[in-house]
């Protein structure tokens, strides 16, 4: 996926997250915010038990995809970046964002370590309960 879309509408668009997605959700998935580019918009989806979201801005899409990432780290990444146009882009598992502040960037770097960290737990339990 390869995106260049309005800093501040992306921002405005990934503002209503932290209210649909729980400070702890039952299920990693439910933490997410789902990203599809397709057909020149930028769609944003989010969910959990009780509420779901939907909402769409315009956006040059270069190549279509979907990513599924943090919905509160995403919050506070938009919030922040500089009022001119932003690129995202995914490559595998990877998304990048252009023009992260410093001060964000040990945020990401401290989030990725811990998902990484809670993934390998849960494969450690696994493999020691066979």
């Amino acid at each position: 996926m390869k995106v260049e879309i309005d800093s501040a509408a992306l921002a405005d668009a990934v503002a209503w997250t932290p209210r649909v997605i729980d400070a702890r959700p039952a299920s990693p998935i439910l933490a997410g915010i789902q990203l599809e580019a397709i057909d020149g918009t930028l769609q944003l989806s989010a969910f959990n038990y009780e509420i779901s979201a939907r909402h769409h801005i315009e956006a040059g899409i270069d190549e279509p995809g979907t990513a599924l990432v943090l919905g509160k780290l995403l919050a506070d990444i938009t919030k922040s970046l500089p009022a001119e146009k932003t690129y995202l882009s995914t490559d595998g598992s990877t998304m990048t964002i252009n023009d992260v502040p410093k001060k964000l960037r040990k945020q990401v770097e401290d989030a990725i370590a811990a998902i990484e960290a809670a993934a390998n737990a849960g494969t450690a339990k696994e493999g020691a309960s066979e």
